[in-house]
């Protein structure tokens, strides 16, 4: 769960370098021009793109395997088979 402000980003040259940023972050070997063609300056101008000051941040975490007696079976009804690496 997470608790934040968000602003609107309207600037087509700011838009322009989260995206870059974005795709550089979760494909590090593409580039715009060379692997993908950037977006147009009108699709940028279209696209609305939001960025989130967070404030405060919960999660729930588990360490180790499997902790049910089913978790390891993949046959089990409903969640079960939980496998770590």
């Amino acid at each position: 769960m997470v608790f934040g402000r968000c602003h609107r980003i309207s600037d087509l040259t700011r838009k322009r370098r989260v995206l870059e940023a974005t795709t550089e972050r979760y494909f590090p070997d593409r580039h715009a021009g060379t692997d993908y063609l950037p977006a147009a300056d009108e699709d940028l101008a279209r696209m609305e793109l939001v960025a989130i000051e967070i404030d405060e941040a919960q999660a729930k975490t588990r360490s180790g395997g499997p902790m049910g007696p089913t978790d390891d079976d993949p046959d089990a009804p409903g969640s079960a088979f939980v496998r770590t690496l």
